[in-house]
């Protein structure tokens, strides 16, 4: 039988028995169809003013949007607290993936300017060399010259 040391630590790592289970996540069409709601509410939920009443119409709004996403996907329940954390983590996801797509084409244009670079230095180079071959035979046809 497990002495009560090894319970007691089992408990502080992993947490009770009578633990709440994390929600699945979201479907595509979920996350889809949660975006549509905020678009369609999101001159409320995203305004900047803090005073009372925009405050109460954005839980008023919030409420709206929980109401009609788990009248759609009445699966597993969502409350507006989780909800509001899915789009807000979603429009993290989507400003960072804004923000590697715009170091992605400093990158390539900076590979382009390279290459442009490197292929005006081997155009010089080959424009040295026929000056270097125009030069040899103009001399030795200089020297061929008999007086």
């Amino acid at each position: 039988m497990p002495s009560a040391r090894i319970y007691y630590f089992s408990l502080a790592c992993y947490g009770s028995a009578n633990r709440i289970r994390s929600e699945r996540n979201f479907s595509r069409s979920e996350v889809n169809y949660l975006l549509v709601l905020v678009d369609a509410k999101k001159h409320v939920l995203e305004c900047k003013k803090t005073d009372r009443t925009s405050s109460e119409e954005k839980a008023k709004g919030r409420s709206d949007v929980e109401a009609e996403f788990n009248g759609k996907f009445g699966i597993v329940f969502r409350n507006a607290k989780v909800l509001r954390t899915k789009y807000e983590n979603l429009k993290k996801t989507e400003h960072d993936i804004k923000i590697k797509k715009q170091e992605m084409e400093i990158v390539i244009m900076k590979k382009e300017h390279d290459l442009k670079v490197i292929k005006m230095e081997l155009e010089i180079d080959l424009l040295k060399l026929q000056i270097q071959q125009m030069e040899k035979k103009s001399l030795g046809d200089c020297n061929n010259i008999s007086v």
